[in-house]
């Protein structure tokens, strides 16, 4: 009796916990988020101090090491301050990204963790901010806004799949399509994010 009882309970753990297993591994759709801070090189340290910002992040997996990616999120610019004699100026820029592209992980065992790259394209709505104060100058403050179309590059690690903590290090350029002159909008960023298998 007791034989018979431990091969039902044996036999009903295996038939329930199978198809779960089966549906971790087969899972293609993901959501994340990811905390993100953008140091500004070149000219673009110029218009803005560092950003710091929030994406959410969607993927869908075609191969099991292959994931299209959706991520949006807002990026927020601190003020950079430069004083000239007694006027004093603030500028800074943020950004509210629409990315979409690919990340490809190198681990065939474990295809959503280990280390991987990838690329986004997207669109890029920036706004830069200003103000001018100081003694024999009348205060101005004002804000003007573009969208522009860009690009970033990017590597990084997911931890493991039970404990699935994403660190990842990119290249960013905001206005790889500008207009004109414009200076470039360049950045080197790095984000912690966290990931939920659907």
């Amino acid at each position: 009796m007791r034989k018979a009882l431990v091969a039902a309970v044996l036999s009903a753990a295996t038939l329930f916990s199978v198809p779960a297993l089966a549906a971790d591994s087969d899972s293609r759709m993901a959501v994340g988020g990811d905390a993100m801070f953008v140091l500004p090189i070149g000219d673009f340290s110029d218009a803005t101090g560092a950003q710091l910002g929030v994406l959410g992040r969607f993927g869908y997996r075609v191969i099991p090491q292959l994931e299209i990616t959706g991520r949006a999120g807002y990026i927020y610019g601190f003020s950079k301050s430069t004083e000239v004699g007694p006027v004093k100026s603030d500028v800074g820029a943020s950004v509210i990204p629409l990315w979409g592209g690919a990340r490809y992980f190198f681990f065939e065992h474990t295809p959503t963790a280990g280390p991987y790259a990838g690329a986004e394209l997207g669109f890029n709505f920036i706004n830069y901010r200003a103000s001018v104060s100081g003694a024999g100058v009348a205060d101005v403050d004002g804000d003007k806004s573009y969208t522009r179309f860009g690009f970033s590059a990017f590597g990084g690690y997911v931890i493991s799949p039970d404990l699935p903590i994403d660190l990842r290090g990119q290249f960013i350029h905001y206005n790889l399509i500008g207009k004109g002159d414009e200076s470039a909008a360049i950045g080197l960023g790095i984000s912690v994010g966290y990931t939920y298998q659907l």
